[in-house]
């Protein structure tokens, strides 16, 4: 036996000794930090970014940016030696004044070409350019262990989620939005001005036609901008849960948005994704996009930074946001054909939506960047047409103290709180007690009391419902044939239905059957309920 142990013992000395003789390691590592060589390198909470690597005997060195650390390739001789240059200078872009996007372990920095390809941006050179119309993107992976190194291509299913980011900006004011519904308009809709600003800059109040006005929706995050999900939000199991399950959040193409959702769990889904030891990402700030954080995307889309050129005219492809007419609601889509009228409730000719490859196309194909705010793959989509889009804005209850719940007990969104209208369902339950907390009021807009959606009340700039009048009454026909008078605003003919006490809350966009009355500047006033077209849309606000 004693034979057999020291035979054994001798055969597995003599392998550890052979493999560890066999592996091949880099002999050193230089680390040049600027222009002069360091003793270790930075941290990754440094001033300092990765730049290049350089290695001999035909290795080559490119950088995990989550780990922090080189990936040695081709690595051939345990002689190599490896030297690896930081530099202080992050690429950013001198138009954004400070503005440029911030990113953490989670997001990564990349570059989505016009293919829809995915490369791991170099974070010291050029990833991003607002001057030509190509904004920042990052993703979430479906596994945050995996090592991805600089220009890597990504592959599509290692991905959660895309991210776009909005730079913090002050815009100049066109219409101080004083309107109440007209008969008929002309349209107005043009290039708004805008100047980027950071977080130490001071706040501007637009307080006439022609001032600048600090964009409200980086005020109460106090940030230098933030990150919006470059399509609406997706599940990966099943995309009708009236529940919350965010480790199901997927933001991606060509996956059929998350609907049948009320609002109240459609937030809660945004607030809990990618938790940290069970409790809400504080680093990341994730939440329900609010309705100032859509008029953001709106104004911005509007200038020379997205569907227009510095000198006023429309990109090619046009200025306004191609609607997705996808009638499986897939995220990404564009109509082949723009709509010529607006909702008829069938795929009459003027107003078709389908899944037919020969009327909708997705998002990576010429057509399908017209769906983009930016005419190219770098922008946002499915923010005209797809689904309705539940957004943070509600309506107060009569006191103008306090957001209400919903419409009634048969119709809300799942908060807790007052009913805006419990006799509208003949109910007499006036409040609901049993429901989900509200969050800090960061996270929502609210609008004052109105009992009538025939009234247009100015609340906040910045949020695009009252800015884009004046409004028009038009006439519409249901699927029953039932004709519906509606208002739709002086920019590109939107749908434009305010809310009020029967109707207390913000949706955005339109949905796939509106037509030309979809749009970026889009909304309409829904209970909070759950309902078959519409979705919602993850914001990140990380410090």
């Amino acid at each position: 036996m004693k034979r057999i142990l020291l035979i054994i013992l001798i055969l597995l000395s003599t392998y550890f000794l052979y493999t560890t003789k066999g592996s091949k390691k880099v002999e050193q590592y230089a680390y040049i930090v600027g222009e002069t060589e360091a003793s270790q390198m930075p941290s990754k909470t440094s001033n300092y970014v990765f730049d290049f690597g350089e290695c001999t005997n035909g290795a080559t060195l490119e950088w995990d940016y989550n780990s922090w650390e080189p990936v040695v390739l081709n690595l051939t001789s345990s002689r190599t030696k490896c030297s690896i240059h930081f530099t202080e200078n992050k690429y950013k872009e001198n138009i954004l004044n400070g503005t440029d996007p911030v990113y953490n372990d989670n997001l990564i920095p990349v570059i989505v070409s016009s293919d829809g390809s995915v490369r791991v941006a170099n974070i010291s050179k050029e990833w991003y350019n607002y001057e030509d119309h190509k904004w920042a993107n990052a993703i979430i992976l479906k596994d945050n262990n995996k090592k991805v190194h600089t220009n890597e291509i990504i592959k599509e299913e290692d991905i959660e989620s895309y991210f776009v980011w909005i730079p913090r900006f002050a815009y100049k004011v066109k219409d101080m939005g004083n309107y109440t519904t007209v008969t008929s308009v002309t349209s107005k809709e043009s290039s708004f001005d805008i100047e980027f600003e950071n977080i130490t800059s001071p706040k501007r109040t637009a307080t006439n036609v022609g001032d600048y006005h600090s964009h409200p929706a980086f005020q109460s995050f106090n940030t230098n901008g933030f990150w919006v999900g470059k399509f609406e939000t997706g599940n990966n199991a099943d995309v009708t849960h009236n529940d919350i399950v965010p480790n199901e959040i997927q933001i991606k193409p060509n996956v059929q948005s998350w609907r049948n959702i009320q609002a109240a769990n459609a937030f809660y889904n945004a607030y809990n994704y990618k938790q940290v030891n069970g409790a809400h990402n504080e680093e990341l700030d994730p939440h329900m996009m609010k309705n100032t954080e859509w008029g953001a995307v709106a104004i911005l889309t509007n200038t020379k930074y997205g569907r227009y050129n510095s000198d006023g005219t429309c990109i090619q492809g046009g200025c306004e946001v191609r609607m997705n007419n996808n009638s499986d609601y897939y995220t990404g889509y564009a109509a082949i054909n723009a709509p010529t009228c607006g909702f008829t409730g069938d795929n009459q000719p003027c107003n078709v939506f389908s899944t037919s490859s020969t009327e909708t196309t997705p998002w990576n194909t010429d057509v399908g960047t017209l769906a983009s705010t930016t005419g190219n793959t770098t922008g946002i989509y499915d923010m005209s047409g797809g689904a309705w889009e539940y957004v943070m804005g509600i309506l107060l209850d009569s006191t103008n103290t306090e957001p209400v719940s919903g419409r009634s007990n048969l119709f809300n969104s799942g908060f807790k709180g007052k009913f805006g209208c419990p006799a509208c369902d003949n109910d007499t339950v006036t409040e609901k007690t049993t429901g989900l907390d509200w969050p800090d009021n960061k996270y929502y807009d609210t609008y004052y009391y109105a009992n009538t959606n025939a009234t247009f009340i100015q609340n906040t700039l910045g949020d695009m419902t009252i800015e884009n009048g004046p409004f028009e009454l038009k006439t519409y026909h249901k699927i029953d044939g039932e004709e519906v008078t509606r208002s739709v605003s002086s920019w590109y003919s939107d749908f434009s239905q305010y809310i009020y006490n029967g109707q207390p809350w913000f949706v955005r966009g339109g949905y796939i059957a509106k037509g030309t009355y979809n749009g970026i500047f889009a909304y309409s006033d829904v209970t909070g309920d759950k309902y078959s077209y519409m979705s919602f849309r993850i914001v990140l606000s990380p410090e």
